[in-house]
């Protein structure tokens, strides 16, 4: 049996989806990320585990420093509150460290 799946633009990809067919139930094989790593369910870091990797004492802080009024484009890496920060996509006013981990900013570490 062939079961097509179609989708349209603004959908990036079709993901967790399953169908099921006299009690067995399949799932869409994907590409994937680069840098992603599948595990099964259950085998990853518990709850308690921060996945993130802890940032490392740095050097002097050598970026420019960030500033609320200027635009940052996508992988630009600035300096704010003893920090190295690099922006994910393109932003303004979004200051380093208070957008969270899935915000604007990633925490390169110390300076």
């Amino acid at each position: 049996m062939e079961l097509d799946f179609v989708y349209y633009l603004p959908t990036s990809t079709p993901s967790n989806w399953t169908v099921t067919f006299s009690g067995q139930s399949y799932a869409l094989a994907g590409d994937l990320a680069r840098g992603t790593t599948v595990v099964d369910p259950g085998a990853g870091p518990g709850p308690g585990l921060d996945p993130s990797p802890t940032p490392s004492p740095g050097g002097p802080c050598t970026a420019a420093a960030w500033s609320a009024s200027s635009e940052y484009g996508s992988g630009t890496t600035v300096s704010h509150k003893s920090h190295h920060w690099k922006s994910k996509w393109w932003t303004k006013g979004e200051e380093p460290g208070s957008t969270g981990e899935w915000g604007v900013w990633q925490d390169l570490g110390a300076c």
